[in-house]
């Protein structure tokens, strides 16, 4: 298995388990949202991708973009101390 197919399945695994910790932390309209939002930014961030003109620094931007707004919004979750 290559460098690259190990990233992407870790970032897959990474994913998964903030998705899971906001679900868990978050109250449903909050979590909703949140899931919208990501699932939105990952979307247009692999329709910039698959553009034959998109430049990669834009793609690698975005893919940075996605990641922060993940870890800060699971920061958010485990900040709160699950829900209230």
């Amino acid at each position: 298995m290559s460098l690259s197919n190990w990233i992407f399945t870790a970032n897959i695994v990474l994913f998964v388990i903030c998705i899971v910790i906001q679900g868990r932390a978050m109250i449903k309209q909050a979590f909703q949202r949140v899931l919208f939002i990501q699932i939105a930014m990952f979307l247009f961030a692999g329709l910039v991708y698959i553009a034959p003109n998109a430049p990669r620094l834009l793609v690698w931007i975005l893919f940075l973009a996605i990641w922060l707004f993940t870890l800060v919004m699971t920061g958010y979750a485990v900040s709160r101390g699950g829900k209230k």
